[in-house]
């Protein structure tokens, strides 16, 4: 992969590159060092005239948006010919990346604080006139990576980009589904985007970024994208107005369940083909105000010890911490065995601690 920086390249003699980061669709993103203020921030810049041209707007719309889950916008400004965007440096991981890297699927507490927040976001941006139109687990960062103490949301504004490559997939000659392969951009956007987009190019309204929170519910408590990932199969299934199959393993923990179910009910809501008649970011954010799910720190750790089936166990802590009592009734989806990495949250209990909610882990 070729980058456009290297280690040592000095920006506008300010910015130091310390480390390439990732890459996205329009752009390349690198570690930097800003030596005016003696702090590390993330460096993005286009990768070719046609993301140029719309990288300006991003960084427009990014520092319209001013919330605590929302990347912070520190600077803009062209050098030598090529465009620059400075953002604060998460510590941490986009949520796509920590989700294929450590899970099947999350626990319905986890996907209500990350639904939560990212409602919180989206609503501020809705606040400002600024629909992001590209919300997709890649475009989520996980402050602390799989400890999820927070997310933040980054790269509005590429909204023309998207049109731009929608057509090309649809005037596309030959094999479509190896168009979209080709474009970073839509290949993790798409099944994430609502009906209106792909079908009639409807006008960005703020309708659309609704949808796409149901959907990265639906991917985080399944493991799926909601309607496949392939375009046609996508294009079908809009066409035909299909609803999302039901979550069955949310029946997996009595403790659990109710969560679960409030959740495929907000999932429901945002998925709503009228797009009239989904709920605003800010309605979201209402309904998730009124759930009752735990923000306790994320620990990890192994099976040690299990009791049957449906009884109780021991984790094994990583560190020096005695070990964890849990109870199967509070793993959420398939048990695990011995030796299984598991995701936990603990609480004080004598003689040991417990866990809840306890995750299979990859």
């Amino acid at each position: 992969m070729s980058h456009i920086h290297n280690v040592g390249d000095v920006i506008a003699n300010r910015y130091e590159v310390e480390s390439y980061l990732d890459e996205g669709g329009m752009q390349q993103v690198f570690v930097a060092y800003d030596r005016n203020i003696d702090r590390k921030v993330a460096l993005k810049t286009p990768k070719n005239a046609s993301a140029s041209l719309r990288f300006k707007s991003s960084a427009v719309c990014s520092a319209r948006v001013i919330h605590p889950n929302v990347a912070k916008t520190l600077d803009y400004f062209a050098y030598n010919d090529k465009e620059y965007l400075i953002e604060e440096l998460i510590n941490g991981a986009d949520l796509n990346t920590v989700f294929r890297d450590n899970f099947h699927y999350l626990d319905p507490c986890l996907v209500a604080f990350i639904g939560h927040h990212l409602a919180k976001a989206v609503a501020a941006s809705h606040r400002v006139g600024v629909v992001h139109r590209d919300l997709k687990p890649s475009n989520i960062m996980v402050v602390g990576s799989h400890l999820f103490e927070d997310i933040k949301v980054t790269d509005f504004g590429i909204a023309k980009l998207i049109d731009e490559e929608i057509d090309q997939v649809f005037n596309a000659k030959g094999d479509v589904e190896s168009s979209i392969a080709g474009s970073k951009t839509l290949v993790g956007a798409l099944p994430y985007m609502a009906p209106e987009i792909v079908l009639s190019k409807t006008a960005p309204g703020k309708h659309i970024d609704v949808w796409s929170i149901g959907a990265i519910m639906y991917f985080l408590l399944t493991g799926e994208t909601p309607f496949t990932s392939q375009f046609a199969k996508i294009i079908i299934n809009y066409h035909q107005e299909k609803k999302v199959d039901p979550i069955q393993h949310l029946k997996s923990s009595s403790h659990l369940s109710p969560l679960g179910k409030q959740l495929e009910n907000i999932i429901s809501l945002c998925l709503n083909y009228d797009y009239t008649k989904r709920p605003t970011a800010d309605e979201i954010v209402d309904l998730f105000s009124h759930l009752c799910y735990p923000v306790a720190k994320r620990k990890y750790g192994r099976i040690k010890f299990k009791r049957g089936q449906n009884g109780w166990g021991f984790i094994e802590n990583q560190g020096i911490n005695p070990d964890t009592f849990y109870h199967t009734d509070e793993v959420f989806g398939s048990q695990p065995s011995i030796a299984d990495k598991v995701c936990f949250s603990e609480y004080p209990g004598a003689p040991r601690s417990r866990a809840f909610p306890i995750l299979r882990c990859r």
